[in-house]
């Protein structure tokens, strides 16, 4: 398999760093942060750019933009698979020809600190609350609610199904029968990228929700 371009990844907890290794692994391309990357590629290489989601921006991205020639935007954070693509769009102002993507990672709040811990908390509050009242009963408060009492690590091979059909179809990389041969396993099974958990549903996050959470990766 030859690919020309590079994996470059922003992360905080070490969710979003895991799924850069294993894409890595799996293309067989260089991954570097985004620190590394400012040092070792010229202005213009093509990357594929991850970083962990922060009020529905993925941090470290626009920097990329800025430098790079980004193919796809994966953002990770708490949310499902495949939710918040809009906002995130939006709010991290990727343009319209490049594909955004978002996987999900979890949360663990040891590895948080300072103000992105302290944000994490009033979410984790404001969510209680909600969920006090019988209106605020959804089943995204639930999942969210259920997800700051319970942290969690969500990384799975099967979250970058999607993002892999993209690049095979794009690059002709010749992955199309393994993804289908991942896709046809168990989906909510433990795999090599986490620790044993259930994996969180597809559900989409409502967009109140949405700018609650504060997901981490």
């Amino acid at each position: 398999m030859s690919v020309n371009f590079s994996l470059v990844y922003e992360s905080n907890a070490g969710h979003t760093y895991r799924y850069a290794e294993y894409l890595s692994e799996r293309l067989e391309v260089p991954s570097y942060s985004l620190d590394q990357a400012k040092c070792k590629l010229p202005r213009g290489s093509k990357v594929v750019f991850l970083g962990w989601i922060f009020a529905s921006t993925v941090k470290g991205a626009k920097k990329a933009l800025q430098r790079f020639d980004v193919l796809a935007v994966i953002g990770c954070g708490m949310g499902p698979t495949g939710s918040q693509l809009d906002q995130i769009r939006q709010h991290t102002g990727v343009p319209d020809r490049i594909p955004v993507f978002s996987v999900q990672g979890g949360m663990e709040l040891s590895k948080l600190s300072g103000p992105y811990k302290l944000a994490l908390s009033m979410a984790a509050k404001a969510a209680q609350k909600a969920g006090e009242a019988p209106e605020g009963q959804s089943d995204e408060n639930r999942q969210m609610l259920e997800l700051f009492q319970n942290p969690r690590d969500c990384v799975s091979q099967h979250n970058v199904d999607l993002l892999l059909t993209w690049l095979d179809q794009q690059l002709d990389l010749g992955l199309s029968s393994q993804i289908s041969l991942s896709r046809s396993s168990e989906y909510r099974e433990a795999d090599a990228l986490r620790d044993p958990g259930a994996l969180r549903g597809n559900e989409a996050w409502s967009a109140p929700a949405q700018m609650l959470l504060t997901p981490m990766g």
